[in-house]
């Protein structure tokens, strides 16, 4: 029997994050999970582009072998944006639409 547990905003009440416990692929119990747990976890409420809220963390990711980016996800796993290595924000979006961006000038 397969156990995994996910964290699902606005299930119970609007603007609070619960823990679901899943069993079996059915969900078997449901905690309600302090702002202040969140952050132990690296997970800040935000206001996104969008105007929506949702919880994010900022993370180092490794491409390209030893070079690293700083990136900001969502809960959910969802690429928000990075830093270049020159220090500017760029939104997913751009960056993805953009080949020039975070590279070396010559």
């Amino acid at each position: 029997m397969s156990v995994r547990q996910e964290f699902c905003p606005g299930i119970v009440r609007p603007g609070v994050v619960s823990l679901v416990f899943f069993k079996g692929g059915y969900p078997s119990a449901v905690t309600e999970v302090l702002d202040s747990d969140l952050l132990t976890f690296g997970l800040r409420r935000e206001r996104l582009p969008n105007g929506r809220f949702d919880y994010c963390s900022t993370r180092i990711v490794t491409v390209q072998k030893s070079k690293e980016v700083v990136v900001k996800v969502t809960m959910e796993e969802e690429l928000l944006g990075m830093w270049t290595p020159s220090g500017q924000w760029v939104a997913w979006d751009t960056a993805a639409s953009d080949s020039n961006i975070g590279r070396a000038q010559d």
